[in-house]
């Protein structure tokens, strides 16, 4: 599928991601987590906290803004916290200077170089509204095949395989749409499956 994907990958910035799709969007979620791990480390970190705080408002802002019915943020809005967010990097910079010569980078140093390397990517979901905020939800659809796997110790033949997946996609897939998991096994067992509108 991922050869030819032609919509916003939302993922965690391995590199091998970026030869798929159209746009990227990052996990705020991963990000959340590296920018608390910095600060447990180090307190001083300030920009930190101020970064967990400014992606989080954001994210609240993108949500009631597509509650609203809105695309997109005001172009107004967007450019303030665009100004934050690099005020935000150049004072975590400052405070996480480079290594000179091939010096290992610190865990802050790596985080503060993808932030400011792949800014456009970290805030696309308040650009575009149909975009998530993390990559949680594709998490949460792979969870199901892991506990399976944990209880079980895997599936025992391959067709087996193919057809937990194949229900666990339609099921997801249905959710996502709005569809009552019950509803659309119901119509699939009636012969009546549910699909989705293609655009």
């Amino acid at each position: 599928m991922l050869p030819v994907f032609t919509g916003i990958a939302v993922h965690d910035g391995y590199t091998p991601y970026r030869r798929y799709g159209l746009a990227h969007q990052l996990c705020n979620a991963h990000h959340l987590r590296e920018l608390a791990g910095i600060l447990d480390t180090d307190p001083g970190q300030v920009w930190a906290g101020q970064m967990i705080r400014l992606l989080c408002e954001i994210n609240d802002t993108a949500r009631y803004a597509r509650t609203a019915g809105a695309h997109a943020i005001d172009d107004r809005l967007l450019g303030a916290y665009r100004r934050r967010y690099d005020t935000i990097i150049a004072a975590g910079t400052a405070a996480n200077p480079c290594p000179a010569g091939h010096g290992a980078r610190s865990p802050a140093a790596n985080l503060l170089a993808r932030l400011r390397g792949f800014a456009t990517d970290v805030l696309r979901f308040a650009h575009d509204l149909r975009v998530p905020f993390d990559n949680s939800l594709a998490e949460r659809d792979i969870r199901m095949v892991k506990l399976r796997r944990k209880i079980s110790g895997g599936l025992r033949t391959w067709a087996g395989a193919h057809m937990f997946c194949a229900i666990r996609s339609y099921l997801s897939t249905a959710r996502k749409q709005g569809i009552n998991a019950l509803d659309a096994l119901t119509r699939l067992h009636n012969g009546q499956t549910w699909l989705p509108q293609t655009s």
